[in-house]
């Protein structure tokens, strides 16, 4: 009987199903992370399973190590619930030291850790909010609520680390995506902070991917303190394109606004160029 109340509590509350949704076909399962739309390994609800689930999942290293952590934590619950009530089974005694290990904080670089790092990282970047917030009372009593074993690491560690990690992860997506791609159109643009004279220069990618799904992307944003000029320009230009392993050839089109320099800078470059309708 608790052999049975085993098997259905897996099926049911299976962990895998923190990270799909079940779609309205049934046969298949999305994931929530990358939308992507997986198998689950049969025709019929009785021959349904959650091995190609957990496969996809691997892909995405730090949700496959909390489903793990997630997984280990429910099999030990269900072993409990199978041993059935007290007397029904050998119910198993929780010494000092597991008492210990569960109240224990983790290490700052334990992967339940660096799973909650990439998050508020995220939350930073997302919600564009100052690294002071992690220095703030409140939010450090908020994550302490939530998950007493988590320490918040320093403002430096946020931006020397996991900002850094989170960028370096999405250039690396970003470039596998660009190199697909045949052709692309740009937007530039030479402009002055809210805040200080000191000028800025833009670069932002238009290309249409495989699926024929429009994608656009802010690939570069710089000082340029040199003298605006048509030359220094294009120069510039040309670096950032470098920068992205994009060729010249795959360039369609540039769009520019109406200034002398920047028209000059795209004719004597060989690129076609357009300049802007309307400058909002």
């Amino acid at each position: 009987m608790w052999q049975h109340v085993y098997k259905m509590a897996t099926r049911k509350r299976s962990p895998i199903w923190q990270f799909f949704v079940e779609c309205e076909d049934t046969r298949f399962a999305r994931c929530k992370d990358c939308s992507e739309n997986v198998s689950r390994g049969g025709k019929t609800t009785k021959t349904y399973n959650t091995s190609n689930l957990v496969i996809h999942l691997k892909k995405h290293s730090l949700l496959y190590s909390d489903y793990l952590e997630k997984k280990k934590r429910f099999d030990e619950e269900c072993e409990m619930t199978a041993a059935g009530p007290s007397g029904a089974g050998t119910s198993k005694q929780v010494t000092l030291q597991e008492s210990y290990n569960r109240a224990r904080p983790w290490d700052i670089n334990d992967k339940r850790s660096v799973r909650v790092h990439q998050k508020i990282g995220e939350m930073i970047a997302l919600d564009f909010q100052p690294f002071p917030v992690v220095s703030d009372e409140g939010f450090k009593s908020l994550l302490h609520t939530l998950e007493p074993r988590y320490t918040l690491p320093s403002r430096r560690y946020f931006t020397d680390t996991v900002l850094t990690r989170i960028h370096q992860g999405i250039v690396s997506k970003l470039k596998q995506e660009i190199a697909s791609a045949p052709s692309f159109s740009f937007t530039t643009d030479i402009w002055s902070t809210e805040v200080s004279d000191d000028s800025m220069i833009s670069l932002t990618a238009h290309w249409i991917n495989d699926c024929f799904v429009k994608k656009e992307a802010v690939l570069h944003v710089q000082s340029f303190p040199e003298s605006h000029t048509g030359e220094n320009i294009c120069n510039t230009f040309n670096t950032m394109l470098e920068n992205w392993n994009i060729e010249k050839t795959s360039v369609h089109l540039v769009v520019r606004d109406n200034a002398s320099n920047m028209v000059k800078a795209f004719r004597d470059g060989g690129y076609s160029d357009l300049g802007l309708f309307l400058k909002l």
